[in-house]
């Protein structure tokens, strides 16, 4: 459970782990405000706002990943691809190591028997794993996918990646219907993470299974839940 406190709220938002949470603002202007605060701390300015877990801070920076814009999203950053980069080598098993070696050891001999002939050159006689790796371009494949799939998948890949098990998304139910959005709470049982909403628009239809806070013009923070 994750307790998120901001200084215009009149209390707390208390964020459950496998269930959606979602918070409605009645003005445009403290919806904004609210998510301008959110993106500060993901940046890692929290003035205004603060995550709270087992009563100690979390870090909202590090742990948990902010998407503010649903249709531009882009999983496979420079960051994401290394760190995929990484974890397969990391997963290499003897064999595969013995495949690497012998086709270093072609790749030596062409060099070797044609290259040399071209005067003293130098040149690695050693080529990590990792490198040969690099050069398939690895990414996270979310091509052809509907908006629930690729959700699930950027999802599954920073759980992979990071373990992070925080998600905070700016109008997701507006991209989904009713079922969609069953399948996401189910996906959040199943992995065990929690995941919060924010919006204009009040679900009052998906309150059976869904948290929801609704922030009024005074702020006043209204709980309806499961």
């Amino acid at each position: 459970m994750i307790e998120l406190r901001h200084v215009m709220l009149s209390e707390p938002i208390i964020i459950k782990k496998e269930i959606l949470t979602n918070v409605v603002f009645e003005t445009s202007n403290h919806f904004y405000v609210f998510l301008k605060d959110i993106n500060d701390a993901y940046a890692g300015n929290t003035e205004n706002i603060d995550f709270i877990q087992n009563e100690k801070e979390y870090n909202f920076r590090t742990k948990a990943i902010f998407i503010s814009d649903i249709i531009s999203y882009e999983i496979n950053s420079r960051k994401v691809k290394n760190e995929l980069l990484k974890s397969i080598s990391e997963l290499a098993d003897d064999d595969f190591q013995k495949e690497i070696e012998n086709i270093n050891k072609q790749l030596l001999e062409l060099i070797n028997n044609k290259i040399t002939l071209w005067g003293d050159i130098y040149f690695r006689d050693e080529i990590p794993i990792i490198d040969y790796l690099k050069l398939f371009e690895f990414e996270v494949n979310d091509v052809d996918k509907s908006l629930i799939e690729k959700i699930m998948i950027w999802i599954k890949s920073f759980i992979d990646l990071y373990q992070i098990d925080f998600y905070v998304f700016v109008n997701l139910f507006d991209f989904l219907n009713k079922e969609e959005i069953e399948i996401l709470n189910s996906f959040c049982q199943q992995e065990k993470i929690t995941i919060l909403v924010v919006t204009r628009h009040n679900y009052s239809e998906l309150t059976a299974f869904i948290h929801q806070y609704i922030v009024d013009k005074d702020t006043y923070l209204i709980h309806r839940s499961v």
